[in-house]
């Protein structure tokens, strides 16, 4: 019951934040697998049991659940642009866990030093290779990408990028020169130099004030 709660509020949120589930059913599969990994496949979330004998993985519940909008609804284009599907998720974790009283700063804090080892050994996050596909360079980097996005061009304009980018892409393939595009479309700023700073350079940048 306390699963199924949950699960309806995440999808309560998400949907008022950026618009409506793209599938017409959500499902959790908890199984004793011996691989211990979650995994969202399109329109069911696959969980390990042992994850779940402390309470729910709430954080988690909502990052898998996000990937039905951004993995999901809205697939990759290129495989070394895997931050668009785990960037994403993990952004819209944070935004989750800051409604259930998470402050979003703290999961930033948390991030920072993962993504910073991350971009150290891995190189810039659109130099993901199959090695470096499953790393914090494309999730905490690409969720801090986003972070630096919405302090450069500021709430009302992020958050329609965030919208048009998940749901006006329903069903279809996108990259990252196709974000950038609807992000200057949206907030009429020239983020070139910003995104080349925070997905294409060895050196991890510092997130704008």
């Amino acid at each position: 019951r306390e699963l199924h709660r949950i699960t309806a509020d995440q999808l309560r949120f998400f949907t008022q934040l950026i618009g409506p589930y793209p599938f017409d059913t959500y499902g959790i599969f908890v199984n004793d697998m011996d691989d211990r990994f979650a995994l969202e496949t399109q329109t069911l979330s696959i969980f390990p049991d042992e994850w779940f004998s402390g309470g729910p993985p709430r954080g988690i519940m909502a990052h898998e659940l996000a990937h039905q909008w951004a993995g999901n609804a809205v697939t990759l284009g290129l495989w070394n642009e895997l931050w668009l599907n785990e960037g994403f998720a993990t952004y819209l974790e944070w935004l989750w866990l800051e409604a259930d009283g998470v402050p979003l700063e703290e999961s930033i804090r948390r991030a920072i030093p993962d993504a910073t080892d991350a971009r150290a050994e891995f190189g810039a996050i659109l130099d993901t290779t199959v090695s470096s596909l499953w790393t914090a360079n494309n999730y905490a980097g690409g969720a801090l990408t986003l972070e630096a996005v919405r302090r450069t061009v500021g709430d009302d304009d992020f958050f329609e990028i965030l919208r048009r980018w998940l749901i006006d892409n329903n069903g279809t393939s996108r990259t990252t020169a196709a974000f950038q595009q609807l992000a200057e479309e949206v907030s009429g700023q020239d983020l070139g130099p910003l995104l080349d700073a925070w997905l294409r350079s060895e050196t991890m940048p510092t997130l704008p004030n």
